[in-house]
């Protein structure tokens, strides 16, 4: 299915869940810019990121469907831009990409290891949408996505103290946990939010 240009705030969107992206985070007041530049990575590959999310220093990418070609190019934006990627899905579902730092040598079996330094290695490590989720910071009270075994140091102030700071908003997968998790915004308050009639354009 083709992907319908929609045109918010005065910007013209590749697709209708580009711009409700756009619009979901203006509703948190989530700062955000469009393409904001394009890289070429050391294997040749060109890639325009969709959205850079300054506060937080994460790159955010809208996918409909997540094909393996895709997925290439965001494992080496993660990697050569040393920022996490997280990728919308619809109905405001996501996951993410995370950069993390290891003092050993690579595997051989480990295809997504680079070197970074002599002493220091570099992997993207790959989070589900059960595994992801959407942060506000009780210390700096900015946004920031963040995968569910981590530090959870806040991404925008870096506030730390085991998971004082966390206060998980939402999650990256449409009802999970619907039971025994509690989040402020669900997938109906996500189409409330971001909803775009692109019959009349706004």
């Amino acid at each position: 299915m083709q992907a319908i240009k929609t045109r918010y705030k005065g910007i013209l969107f590749r697709s209708k869940l580009e711009a409700e992206w756009a619009k979901f985070f203006d509703s948190l007041e989530i700062p955000w810019l469009y393409e904001p530049e394009g890289f070429q990575f050391s294997d040749g590959t060109m890639y325009l990121p969709d959205f850079w999310l300054p506060d937080s220093k994460q790159w955010f990418e809208v996918k409909g469907i997540l094909n393996d070609k895709d997925q290439h190019k965001m494992e080496m934006l993660c990697l050569e831009s040393n920022h996490d990627v997280v990728i919308g899905h619809p109905d405001g579902e996501f996951s993410m990409m995370d950069l993390w730092h290891n003092d050993e040598a690579p595997s051989l079996f480990d295809p997504y290891l680079r070197p970074d330094e002599p002493t220091q290695f570099k992997h993207v490590e790959v989070f589900g949408k059960d595994d992801t989720f959407l942060n506000c910071c009780e210390q700096c009270g900015k946004y920031s996505f963040m995968e569910g075994c981590g530090s959870y140091a806040c991404q925008c102030c870096g506030a730390y103290d085991g998971d004082h700071y966390c206060n998980w908003v939402m999650d990256g997968v449409k009802n999970f946990h619907e039971y025994t998790w509690k989040f402020q915004i669900n997938t109906y308050e996500w189409r409330k939010r971001s909803r775009i009639d692109v019959r009349n354009n706004n």
